[in-house]
């Protein structure tokens, strides 16, 4: 339906109106462009504002050089969400980096913070198991149902690339604790991910925002639906998984998921990998890997969504796709024969 101005109604607008149409439609890469960069601008001034307020707000605590848990959790939650928007920016349709989140400068004193990642119990409700197998809830240790966020966090970090890189660059250790400095060099919050073990079976525990819950759920069943046609699925001569949540718990103002661990890693980190690492960029200019992993990321995502339908509420989002990869040696696990090379296994998580 389209309003006509009094003076217009004795016009032919017809042609008018498809220039204007045409018009916009080839503008619309500029005019979303700008629309991000006025985005951003703007969420950055909310970052620096929040940051303000923070410091102002724990300076005393601060200048007593006190541990205060909630300190420590309020900037290490508003550290984790300053990487998650950089790391969303990034993807920005013509986001050129003008407006760098470099540009906020943490007090030495807040680099220096221990990291909190989870609510101390002056601020949590009361454990929750919200979905999933009741039993592998029933299996799970007493301690862990009885304080799931601190058993949790407790736990070993999952091993990934990125992460190990990282310590091995800079001479630390596993089990050293983090700071919130730390995660600015990291670009990301290695505490989010742990490894669980439950008789003989290797698990992940994902700690997530409780808001992202029903979007999970969503997914989880998506994943459920398309789970049966993944029996011996073959695409592209790579192997297609699924690996949907098995179990979501509430605590500490966190939801903590729990997964099957993998023998893969996520699709952006497996492109990181090959982009930064000496050896790994040597292979990948040899066998073009990261063009592989590309091809068989979309050829995945084009068929899951296929099985979907043309469902608008529902989409599968293809950041949550990982790609088989050997752990131990960091190098991705490829099908290589005569007729060319191909990515092993493709998970939808």
């Amino acid at each position: 339906m389209i309003y006509i101005p009094p003076a217009l109604r004795g016009r032919d607008l017809k042609i008018p109106l498809q220039k204007l149409v045409h018009h916009l439609n080839r503008k619309r890469p500029a005019i979303e462009m700008r629309e991000n960069e006025f985005m951003v601008r703007r969420t950055i001034q909310e970052f620096k504002e929040l940051y303000q307020a923070l410091l102002v707000f724990f300076e005393p605590t601060l200048r007593s050089s006190d541990s205060d848990p909630i300190m420590r959790y309020m900037f290490t939650r508003y550290v984790t969400k300053l990487l998650g928007f950089s790391r969303r920016i990034q993807r920005l349709l013509g986001y050129t980096g003008g407006e760098s989140l470099s540009q906020i400068m943490l007090d030495e004193r807040v680099r220096s913070l221990v990291i909190q990642s989870y609510a101390p119990k002056a601020l949590s409700d009361s454990p929750s198991f919200v979905s999933g197998e009741r039993k592998i809830w029933l299996s799970l240790p007493e301690a862990l149902k009885k304080d799931p966020g601190r058993y949790i966090e407790a736990l070993p970090n999952y091993k990934r690339p990125s992460l190990m890189t990282w310590l091995q660059e800079n001479n630390r250790m596993e089990f050293q604790t983090l700071t919130i400095g730390d995660l600015l060099e990291l670009g990301f919050d290695p505490t989010r991910l742990k490894e669980f073990s439950l008789g003989n079976q290797q698990f992940i525990f994902e700690r997530v925002q409780p808001n992202m819950l029903p979007g999970l759920e969503k997914k989880k069943q998506i994943i459920e639906r398309i789970e049966p046609e993944t029996h011996n699925l073959v695409i592209k001569n790579t192997r297609v998984h699924t690996n949907p949540p098995l179990l979501i718990i509430r605590d500490r103002g966190n939801a903590y998921v729990l997964r099957r661990k993998i023998q893969g890693i996520h699709w952006e980190e497996a492109r990181g990998q090959l982009q930064t690492n000496p050896t790994l960029m040597e292979l990948n200019k040899q066998l073009s890997a990261e063009r592989i992993i590309i091809s068989a990321i979309k050829a995945v995502a084009s068929w899951a969504s296929s099985q979907i339908g043309d469902k608008k509420d529902i989409a599968v989002d293809p950041s949550t796709f990982f790609v088989s990869w050997d752990l131990q040696s960091n190098r991705p696990i490829l099908n290589v024969d005569l007729a060319g090379a191909s990515v092993e296994s493709v998970w939808i998580a």
